[in-house]
Parts: C-alpha cells; structure tokens; sequence
C-alpha cells in the first residue's frame, strides 16, 4: 500500500479548530522549504523541484486572492503543494523516458521553469492534456496518472471544488489505496454538502491505515461530519475514539484537537441542541 504523509508543521500552526477538517501527516526525512505563506511547509527530494513549487505556490496564492476562492488552512496549503510536489516528481520521472510522451513532460517542466506569470493555469491545460495522453496507453502505470490527476485536483482546490473532486475522484478510481487521495477527497466532498459520499471516503482510509495515527485522523474527520449532520451523540463517539489513540501515542497536539472537539460537542448536546431542534447545527461552527 502507497503512502506518503508529510510531517506536521511545526511553525505557526495551530490546532484545528473544532470544526475543521484534518490532512493526513507522518513522519519524513526530506529537505523543507517554505511555500511562502508564511507557515506552510513542504517536503522533498530534489531542490530543483523545489524551485518549480516555489514558482507554482507564488502563482497559486496569487489566484487564490479572488472571492471565489475558499481560505484555506495552513494544512490544507501543505496538502495541495504537497500533491503538486509529488506531481512534478513524478513528471520528471516519465521525461526520463522515451518518446513522445516523455517529450511532454519535458515540456510541461520547462514551461514552468521558463515562465513567471500564470504558471498554474498554464499546468492545469498541460497535465489535462497529459493525463489524457497517458490513459490511452496500452501499458500505463495507474499510481502515475492517479498522481497527475491528484495533481490537477490541487490546482483548483481552492477555486474550483467540482473540477477539483473531479479529479480526486478520478484518482482514488485509479490508486485505491493511496490515502491522502481519499483525504481530500472526503474533505471536497464534505465542502460541496455531499456528506454520505465524505463518510464513505473517510471510512475508507479508516480500513485502509496502517499507522493507527491516520486511523485517528478518519475518526475525526468522520466526527465532524456527524456533527454537520447534526448527530452528535455520534460525532462525540468518533471524536472520543480519535481522542484515545492520540493519548495512546502521547500526541500532544492531536490531544488538545480531540480534547477540543470532545468538549465543544459535548456543550452543543447539553446547551445548543435542545433549543436548535430542526436546525443545521453546521452553521454553528466554522467549516
């Protein structure tokens, strides 16, 4: 089974808040760089790649700025770069190649590498027409195009959330067992109302973690759909059951974000629900 986690970020960020939704993480040796918010880091391999995400993030926040765009949190940033790393990564993998198709990607790197404005949009019409390409082959590796699709899915994350389940979607139907691909897909889909469809994603990555650590991760975000939905007595289950293996693993962090969530619901059931009968408790609390 394929996973890849970044660690948490170490910098200005914060426990969630009770509402809000969380990315998967784990422990990694790779070089950081910051993406230039200010307290969103990225891992990985190679420092030329690091300068074609420097170059992708700029242009991302620069397209984030309009009012269609959702705010997101500092790990929901490191989520959708850490996608387009692992997207580049695996570009510069298939121009290691032969042929045509390596040509594009050769192309598409350059084009980054050469270009200072619009980089992202200019990426997206690249790997749309790429991804395209790839599933037309005869031998294909489906981990590759899941990945090129998990990266078209970061590009519009924020501007675009259809495209951008889309194509998550897409690469869940192509790498089952990848997590993060089922993280945010649940997390899109949970965004967009779709909230039967987010606990089916998150349930997936719940039978599917190893590392019990991702495990409580799903309990959580499964809470918090609960919640939305207005069941609180469940959301407290998943939230309780998230709360005992952060205290199994002496996760600070992920104790005072469960201890959090615990403590607000459990003030929702006992002061707010008796008088919000009928009422989508969701808009209580800050998605």
């Amino acid at each position: 089974m394929k996973q890849f986690f970044n660690s948490r970020n170490t910098n200005s960020d914060s426990p969630p808040s009770p509402g809000g939704n969380v990315t998967l993480n784990g422990p990694t040796k790779n070089s950081a760089f910051n993406t230039g918010s200010g307290s969103s880091t990225v891992y990985n391999h190679d420092p030329a790649d690091a300068i074609l995400i420097t170059k992708l993030t700029d242009a991302l926040l620069e397209s984030q700025q309009g009012s269609q765009a959702v705010q997101l949190s500092v790990r929901e940033k490191d989520a959708q770069i850490r996608d387009l790393t692992r997207t580049i990564r695996d570009l510069g993998t298939i121009s290691k190649g032969q042929g045509t198709f390596a040509l594009k990607a050769q192309g598409i790197l350059t084009n980054i590498a050469q270009h200072q404005k619009l980089v992202d949009v200019e990426l997206a019409t690249n790997l749309a027409s790429l991804t395209a390409d790839y599933e037309q082959q005869r031998i294909r590796d489906d981990r590759v195009a899941a990945q090129l699709y998990r990266g078209r899915g970061a590009l519009v994350f924020a501007t675009n959330a259809h495209e951008s389940l889309s194509h998550y979607k897409r690469a869940t139907e192509l790498d089952s067992e990848e997590l993060d691909g089922w993280n945010q897909l649940g997390h899109l889909q949970s965004r967009l109302g779709e909230l039967d469809d987010a606990i089916a994603s998150y349930q997936k990555i719940e039978s599917l973690a190893t590392d019990v650590q991702h495990r409580a991760i799903a309990y959580g975000n499964l809470g918090n759909i609960y919640r939305i939905r207005g069941e609180l007595s469940t959301a407290e289950g998943y939230y309780r059951k998230s709360l005992a293996i952060e205290k199994k693993l002496d996760h600070r962090e992920g104790m005072a974000s469960a201890y959090g969530r615990v403590i607000f619901t459990k003030l929702v059931v006992n002061w707010i629900r008796p008088v919000t009968t009928g009422i989508n408790l969701g808009r209580y609390f800050k998605r």
